[in-house]
């Protein structure tokens, strides 16, 4: 039932900001509950790529590559994210601490392309759980299609009936 409305049922995937609310109920401030939340499952989500990749490209160098491709889609910002890095006199870490711009949108240049990927994580904290889902899934898939694996179709299908639970649009 939602909490603000009595009597209306859940319409939104909530099973993200109740994983947030079992580790607040354990103590852990907000801001440390979502990034140790966002931290495991961007980490699984990269992992999930890898495999991916490796799995349908049949070399660990193209799980690499896809995972590149994937975190690298803001366009060619990245351009100008190596020429501020190779103009900064910061160590490297504090450089990406602390980054001077946005490289997916540096309106003095009028180059307004965002990455994807960072667009749906800054307003949606649910599609950390769905995308690495959807992911899981895909793997799952392409390890049955290898072999007579039933097991995993089975698998597949169960996480890609969990994911409305998380994350709708990764179902």
């Amino acid at each position: 039932e939602h909490v603000l409305f009595p009597g209306v049922r859940f319409s939104y995937p909530f099973l993200s900001d109740f994983n947030t609310g079992l580790m607040l109920r354990l103590g852990v401030p907000v801001p440390d509950a979502w990034f140790a939340q966002n931290l495991v499952l961007v980490t699984a989500f990269t992992l999930l790529v890898y495999a991916f990749g490796a799995r349908v490209g049949g070399r660990p160098a193209v799980g690499l590559w896809t995972v590149a491709f994937f975190f690298l889609t803001g366009g060619l910002g990245i351009w100008y994210f190596f020429k501020d890095l190779q103009a900064t006199t910061a160590p490297a870490w504090t450089f990406l601490w602390n980054l001077p711009r946005d490289y997916g949108e540096i309106r003095s240049l009028n180059y307004l392309w965002g990455s994807p990927l960072l667009i749906f994580l800054t307003i949606s904290r649910s599609f950390f759980f769905g995308f690495p889902l959807g992911a899981m899934a895909l793997v799952l898939l392409a390890v049955g299609i290898e072999g007579p694996r039933r097991p995993a179709f089975l698998l597949a299908g169960v996480v890609a009936g969990l994911t409305p639970l998380f994350h709708t649009h990764a179902l």
